[in-house]
């Protein structure tokens, strides 16, 4: 049976329901408000229109208002997705504004450490106001012969990222790569099998310079080879060679083997050993025209293919927050400066050397490039911040970043020695810091424009070269002492 639903002849009793009521009361409004110059109050006229749309829509909410706050809460049946309420993340948050904001939104990308974006401005090709033309002009002078004014463009960034340390690729910052314990085996003529371990250290022209995989072999600037001088009854001497770059090479790497035997000499079986070393480092170091997966060169290449992911993936979040007249001139990585720190250290009686010597390289790693953490929400609110403070700027995927820490973690323009010995201090079971001295070590630096310099008090950083400061051990040598005698 169909059921008839009729409507009511009857005006409703709530005021904010009624239509005739509401638009009765706004054009007594107008009248009172603006009689004298307004005496069209016919339903033609626009201003009318719009006092009855507001009037309907008065009536809207006023019959929503009516209903049961369950009735108003309720997702729709037929939409079980349907929410009720918006999310602080979607009603607080915002698109980037300032200089911070657009810091959180590429730190919150997967491989970048750091980042900063800097406004520039470019003059190529210039651009100039003629002003009696009231025109812009890519000539220097207008039709007068007067000059014209200069308008660099405005609205331009550069963005610096500071990425991360990946297992496998080292700093994706640093253009060097390191291969440690890799055993090396020889079979004399005697039958008798002996192996040592050799570590790998290379460095490589920085990844935005290699236009192509297959030049890989040919951006190899150094390669150090570390290994026991002996090994049983054989002296070892291991060498890379690195050839410039030149048509008249055609390996741009070459290996020098020497194995030279203390107790009696053979040289054929000498020269059967030297090649089989030979063999077993270029197996580890990849010298094939396609380096095999795992190879030191094979290994560098896909930290160059990361790299570019990280890269591609910040350029990609930066561009799709851009503001209006607002874009990107540059990405760019960082490079690495490497500071390698020589000091003495007293220590208690009762101190760990090991345990205090890690915790001395983790402070001073952390002081050097600051690390930028991510916090939950309750993290956030037990710091004291509020909803407004936490939610306010751009949507991040990994959390929460702090604005003080996040300033705090500015890039450094130098380094004083008096700092790093209130850091080793601050560490428990350090007595006193006898002595102290630091220096840097800037990973490819051609034509040397960048000065490596021993200080003792303070330390220029090459800030302007677009460098980032990097706590090397392989260069630290810190001595400690436990009442004058000296610990090893």
């Amino acid at each position: 049976m169909y059921n008839k639903l009729p409507i009511s002849k009857a005006r409703p009793e709530l005021k904010s329901q009624d239509y005739a009521f509401l638009r009765e009361a706004g054009l007594a409004h107008i009248e009172k408000l603006a009689s004298r110059i307004w005496t069209d109050y016919n339903a033609h006229d626009p201003g009318i229109t719009l006092m009855e749309l507001l009037a309907y829509a008065i009536t809207d909410i006023g019959y929503r208002a009516s209903l049961p706050i369950a009735d108003i809460l309720a997702p729709h049946p037929d939409d079980p997705d349907e929410k009720a309420f918006h999310t602080a993340r979607e009603v607080l948050t915002c698109n980037p504004v300032t200089p911070h904001d657009f810091r959180k939104l590429l730190i919150d990308v997967d491989g970048v450490r750091n980042a900063w974006v800097i406004p520039t401005k470019i003059d190529t090709p210039p651009i100039y106001l003629d002003c009696p033309a009231e025109t812009l002009s890519y000539s220097a002078t207008n039709d007068n012969g007067d000059a014209n004014v200069s308008l660099p463009l405005r609205g331009l960034y550069n963005v610096m990222l500071e990425l991360e340390e990946e297992e496998g690729f080292d700093d994706l910052n640093s253009s060097t790569l390191s291969m440690e314990d890799l055993e090396v085996s020889f079979t004399d003529s005697k039958g008798d099998t002996y192996t040592f371990e050799v570590s790998l250290w290379a460095e490589f022209k920085p990844w935005d310079e290699i236009r192509d995989f297959e030049s890989i072999q040919r951006s190899l600037i150094e390669l150090v080879i570390e290994y026991p001088d002996e090994v049983g009854p054989y002296e070892l001497n291991l060498n890379v060679v690195v050839n410039e770059l030149s048509p008249l090479f055609q390996d741009p790497i070459t290996l020098e083997v020497i194995v030279r035997d203390t107790t009696y000499v053979e040289r054929p079986t000498v020269e059967e050993l030297e090649e089989e070393v030979t063999e077993a480092l270029a197996n580890y170091i990849g010298l094939e025209a396609v380096p095999a997966e795992g190879t030191l060169l094979y290994r560098y290449q896909q930290k160059i293919a990361r790299v570019r992911e990280v890269v591609e993936a910040a350029r990609d979040r930066m561009l799709a927050h851009r503001n209006l007249c607002e874009d990107v001139a540059a990405f760019k990585s960082l490079l690495v400066e490497e500071i390698g720190i020589c000091a003495d250290v007293e220590l208690r009686p009762e101190a760990n050397s090991e345990d205090v010597l890690e915790e001395i390289f983790y402070q001073i790693a952390n002081f050097l490039s600051p690390t930028i953490n991510f916090y939950s929400l309750s993290e956030m609110l037990d710091k004291g911040y509020t909803s407004e403070q936490i939610f306010d700027g751009p949507v991040l995927e990994f959390g929460f970043i702090d604005d003080e820490e996040l300033a705090l973690a500015d890039r450094r323009r130098v380094i004083h020695v008096s700092d790093l010995i209130q850091i080793i201090m601050d560490v428990e079971g350090v007595v006193a810091v006898r002595s102290i001295t630091i220096a840097n070590f800037p990973v490819y630096n051609p034509g040397n424009r960048i000065d490596e310099v021993t200080a003792e008090w303070c330390l220029s950083l090459a800030f302007d070269e677009d460098y980032v400061p990097r706590l090397t051990t392989r260069r630290s040598t810190i001595n400690f002492f436990k009442d004058d005698l000296p610990i090893f």
